[in-house]
């Protein structure tokens, strides 16, 4: 058995993430994800705070479930995993921040498709607006040394 069969474009970088989709399984591809990595740190007004953690992956839900394409993507089935170290969470420090989405097919297009590549850059494009006009954290591609 081949063991070789996933796939992963780095999509983009630039100074908040570091961002990546692919398949598991390139050869009988049911699901697709989504992956940003990004260090973030509390903004100055905003005071230590586990519920914004929950706040954020409810709005990315909310956004992903108002936008999923239902003639491509199971729209009640998807996974937003957002984690986050809570502890890692305080005024003038960072903490790193993955933030993996799972979109499962309701067809069978191939990873080749542009279809398919035409909406992952949408997804990508909306989840990393959400992200950055998400005032409460700031989001660095590299781990800085705050003051």
């Amino acid at each position: 058995m081949n063991m070789n069969r996933g796939k992963i474009f780095t999509k983009e970088t630039n100074k908040e993430f570091k961002i990546r989709y692919g398949t598991i399984n390139n050869k009988d591809m049911k699901s697709v994800f989504i992956n940003f990595t990004s260090w973030i740190s509390l903004a100055d007004n905003y005071e230590e705070n586990n519920l914004l953690i929950n706040k954020l992956r409810k709005k990315l839900q909310k956004l992903l479930y108002e936008n999923v394409n239902e003639n491509i993507f199971t729209k009640d089935l998807f996974i937003v995993d957002l984690d986050i170290r809570e502890s890692g969470l305080k005024n003038k420090t960072q903490t790193f921040m993955s933030l993996d989405i799972n979109l499962y097919q309701k067809g069978n297009l191939n990873f080749k498709n542009k279809i398919l590549h035409k909406e992952m850059d949408y997804y990508i494009e909306i989840i990393k607006n959400e992200l950055s006009n998400f005032e409460e954290f700031k989001f660095t591609k590299q781990k800085k040394i705050l003051n």
